[in-house]
């Protein structure tokens, strides 16, 4: 499935409508690894491009640097820090939401954005929330953000959590029996860290057992399991009430924030 998005969405600047394109998803759910893999199939096509992948914390970074290193006489430092932007054919930002507050970052994201958007250079960003749930972030480039495509990485369904149990075990060399993966994806639902770190937890468990007894059951993984049930069973979070009425209505968690924008966009009058 990566595959084919990447190899989609790494073909998006032939449509101009999608740049800048958005990412947006909870926690654990494979964004950073979508976007990195959109860069490289970018680079397949354009082995001459000039990419850069940074995170939207390690941009900051690099711009307090550069403001620390340059003076009042030379803006050397300030001066490569923006060229190392504005001549680029494609940038990905990860976790842009990590500009909330940052109001210089902002300001430079802002020129990085009007020096290669406008002039058919691609632009790819990360956050965990949709544009308009950005917070402290300038309005202007909200605006931008949201001007192209917005793609929302939804936790998997049943089926597919359970696929990925059962293909986790598979490449760990594990016999997990399908009851037993259906079981475990039943409980955990929000990503897929998540279900990989509880089956890495069963199968440790098991290799401390007598090997007459190394068969995961159901059983074993309600033990090994119980504490991480109980505590998904009692966590109340945005993400879940999100989760159980797009469950509920069988729709998308993404449709319901975009019946949010268009609530919250006043009317227009004649």
């Amino acid at each position: 499935r990566d595959c084919l998005l990447s190899r989609g969405l790494g073909d998006v600047y032939k449509r101009q409508q999608y740049n800048p394109l958005y990412i947006y998803g909870g926690v654990g759910l494979g964004k950073t690894h979508l976007m990195q893999a959109i860069g490289h199939r970018y680079l397949d096509l354009h082995p001459k491009a000039r990419v850069r992948c940074v995170s939207a914390q390690d941009f900051i970074n690099e711009y307090t640097s550069a403001v620390r290193e340059s003076t009042n006489k030379t803006h050397a430092s300030l001066e490569k820090f923006d060229e190392r932007y504005r001549s680029l054919d494609l940038l990905l930002i990860d976790d842009v939401q990590s500009l909330s507050g940052a109001k210089g970052s902002q300001g430079q994201f802002f020129r990085a954005f009007e020096a290669l958007v406008p002039h058919n250079k691609q632009l790819v960003i990360t956050s965990d929330t949709y544009t308009r749930g950005l917070k402290d972030i300038e309005p202007r480039l909200i605006s931008r953000l949201s001007q192209g495509l917005s793609v929302a990485i939804e936790p998997p369904e049943f089926e597919m959590r359970t696929a990925i149990l059962l293909n986790k075990a598979k490449t760990m060399g594990v016999d997990l029996p399908d009851e037993v993966a259906a079981y475990i994806a039943k409980r955990l639902k929000s990503n897929v860290r998540e279900l990989e770190g509880a089956l890495q937890q069963v199968v440790a468990y098991q290799q401390f057992q007598a090997t007459s007894s190394r068969e995961i059951t159901i059983d074993i993984a309600k033990r090994v399991l119980r504490e991480q049930f109980q505590v998904v069973n009692s966590l109340i979070t945005i993400e879940n009430i999100q989760k159980t009425v797009a469950d509920y209505y069988k729709i998308k968690v993404a449709d319901m924030h975009l019946s949010l924008i268009h609530i919250s966009e006043p009317t227009r009058q004649e």
